[in-house]
This record gives structure tokens, sequence and C-alpha cells, in this order.
């Protein structure tokens, strides 16, 4: 399985390094359907039919789907410093609005797991 590389912002790499936030969010829209699940924009999900990628209509929410990465390496900024975590679980669902999210508005919820290696 390959690792998703995401670069973020000081305060949420903070947060994810300490353990206090537990999902990272990315929005619905065909470049995170494409990078994530590995298809091209206007084409149907496989395994559930979940949503339509036209319009990113969410049918059903809080289901995890099959994603072609199984941990996620987070980078401070532009900087050397990373923490990589195991990916259990993502899935289309509403975040929490202290760790970044806005409310009402469906994301991509990456669920981390455990803290796999640090680099400072």
């Amino acid at each position: 399985m390959k690792t998703l590389d995401l670069v973020l912002k000081h305060k949420w790499f903070d947060m994810i390094a300490s353990g206090e936030k537990k999902d990272e969010y990315r929005e619905v829209r065909p470049y995170w359907t494409k990078r994530f699940l590995n298809m091209c924009p206007g084409c149907r999900l496989k395994a559930e039919g979940d949503f339509c990628l036209r319009n990113c209509s969410i049918l059903k929410v809080n289901r995890c789907i099959a994603v072609n990465f199984d941990k996620v390496r987070f980078h401070r900024g532009y900087t050397g410093v990373t923490v990589t975590c195991e990916v259990r679980c993502v899935y289309i669902g509403f975040g929490v609005p202290r760790w970044g999210a806005e409310p009402s508005m469906p994301y991509y919820v990456i669920r981390l797991g455990k803290q796999l290696s640090k680099t400072m």
C-alpha cells in the first residue's frame, strides 16, 4: 500500500502530533476523490455507489470507503518535520469544528490510528 503525504498548517500538525486531533479533513471534491480512490471524476464509485462524483451529492455518510493507502505522513508546513500515522478508516461525514471543520459541510474524514513515526 501507498503512503498519502499531506502538508498541514502548524496548528493542525501540532494537534495531530500530540494526539489531540484524531481526524483530518478534506473537502468532497473530484480532486480528492481521484487522489483517495484513484478514480477519474465523472465515474461512479464501484464498491457501494456511495455518491456521485459529478456533483459530489452525498447519498450515504459515515460509511468506510476503500482507499489506496494505509498510512498518512503529515508535514508541518513545508519543513522536514513529519509524523506518520496509520489510517483506520476514510469516510464521508461531518467534522469537529475545533479541529478545523465547518459545521454542516461534508468532508472526507481520515480517521487516524496509532502514530508510526516522527521526524523533527
